[in-house]
């Protein structure tokens, strides 16, 4: 109940799936029953173990590895929260782009986007213009 609340149901029943598919878990009957009414558990599911034992080397990209976040929830409220954080919050990319003084830490903020766009901008749109959709699978950049 908390977890549906929250918004983090399907992300619940992906690790119970997870702990009952490589781990031999046993799971409630009702759990499982919300599991298959889930098809997008099973395909996530697919997703992770793909690339469980991966090489730490074999990082995925930002927009394959988003993608998987965003098919993670299941609330589209929370789909748009978690774009907005990806695009507005800065990370230690944008820290080493431009070492500012802790005063002027908001324009961080500006930079971000910036940024983004320069970095990602040319990638996106052949994404988005491209036959195939993001894979978990994909290959890192």
């Amino acid at each position: 109940e908390q977890a549906e609340m929250l918004g983090g149901r399907r992300m619940l029943l992906l690790g119970l799936f997870l702990a009952s598919d490589l781990l031999g878990t046993e799971l409630p009957r009702e759990i499982l029953e919300k599991i298959e009414a889930d098809p997008a558990i099973r395909s996530l599911a697919t997703k992770v173990r793909a690339r469980l034992f991966d090489p730490p080397d074999n990082r995925l990209d930002m927009f394959a590895l988003s993608f998987f976040h965003l098919r993670a929830r299941e609330r589209v409220r929370d789909k748009i929260r978690y774009i907005f954080r990806l695009l507005a919050t800065p990370n230690p990319g944008d820290w080493q782009l431009l070492e500012l003084p802790a005063f002027l830490y908001f324009f961080y903020y500006l930079l971000r986007p910036i940024r983004l766009a320069a970095s990602h901008g040319p990638v996106l749109l052949r994404r988005l213009f491209s036959p195939h959709k993001p894979s978990l699978s994909g290959a890192s950049h």
